[in-house]
């Protein structure tokens, strides 16, 4: 097993140990020298640039949010006084509607009961006019059947003859 050890990973090999830990001491340090005086600095402003950013978002994010509720509740309130008006305008139309129907209707009564008046007035002399003719009329017409009936009864007589 040493003979792969060595042959085949020579990093576990003992002998190669100390000058393993001389390189890792010496480039380790100069490593994360390097990596924390370039990259850290920024990355760490990277990362605080995005938090700023982040925080300012969110603060402008309330706003929205406040400023839509406020809008969103005054556009409600638009709208309540805007059905409430036309409530009350579709109330006053149908009630002056109502009024001019029955204003018209009552007119309407109103001759029609004056022309029923001035038809029953009518009527009533007519009917008098012809109680006053109806006996010159009865007398006339009783004669003329009378006529009619001697003439025929002389044509009949004469027939017989």
């Amino acid at each position: 097993m040493i003979w792969f050890l060595e042959n085949f990973m020579p990093q576990l090999d003992i002998s190669s140990f100390s000058l393993q830990l001389f390189w890792l001491a010496t480039i380790f340090p100069l490593l994360y020298l390097f990596i924390a005086k370039f990259f850290l600095p920024t990355i760490s402003e990277v990362v605080k640039n995005r938090a700023l950013r982040v925080k300012i978002d969110l603060v402008e994010a309330e706003k929205m949010i406040t400023n839509h509720k406020a809008l969103k509740s005054e556009i409600a309130v638009t709208l309540s006084e805007a059905r409430t008006k036309a409530l009350n305008l579709k109330a006053d139309v149908v009630l002056e509607a109502k009024k001019a129907s029955d204003k018209e209707i009552k007119e309407f009564e109103t001759a029609l009961a004056e022309k029923t008046a001035e038809d029953l007035n009518k009527l009533e002399v007519i009917k008098l006019q012809l109680k006053s003719e109806l006996p010159s009329v009865v007398k006339d017409l009783s004669e003329e059947i009378f006529k009619t009936v001697l003439d025929e009864f002389h044509n009949s007589s004469q027939k017989v003859n």
